[in-house]
């Protein structure tokens, strides 16, 4: 992730990108990396249970210091919600990365919606499930 990330910075700072674009795209980069993350910790670790039959996301397992645990609720609600953020991540993608190739009225079409509506997940401090 790390690799295209700078690939995306340098073509924008080769393309002389606003500084609200670079604004824009490091927020997205937040929110994948939010997304990322929880992905990790759901396909490496498997989700577990807590006390009232919730699922949670997390890195208990191999996690060296209680402070480096990382929790999060997974449910279908914030599953729907992860995925909305990703189709937002690829419209900002394909509508800065082609501002001067695709004519702003098609980029605009395309992407336009998404990147006005928030993101959809928002992370929250979760309770610490009991050991």
């Amino acid at each position: 992730m790390e690799v295209a990330k700078d690939h995306i910075k340098k073509l924008l700072e080769l393309k002389n990108a606003s500084d609200l674009v670079r604004k824009d795209i490091d927020n997205v980069f937040v929110q994948i990396s939010i997304i990322g993350t929880i992905r990790n910790d759901l396909l490496h670790y498997g989700p577990q249970g807590d006390e009232n039959g919730a699922l949670v996301a997390t890195n208990r397992m191999v996690a060296f210091k209680p402070d480096r645990i990382r929790e999060r609720l997974i449910s279908p609600d914030i599953l729907d919600a992860l995925t909305d953020d990703l189709d937002k991540i690829s419209k900002h993608l394909v509508y800065w990365l082609t501002d001067g190739w695709v004519p702003d009225e098609t980029r605009e079409q395309v992407a336009g919606t998404a990147m006005r509506r928030a993101w959809r997940y928002k992370p929250q401090l979760q309770p610490r499930l009991k050991t």
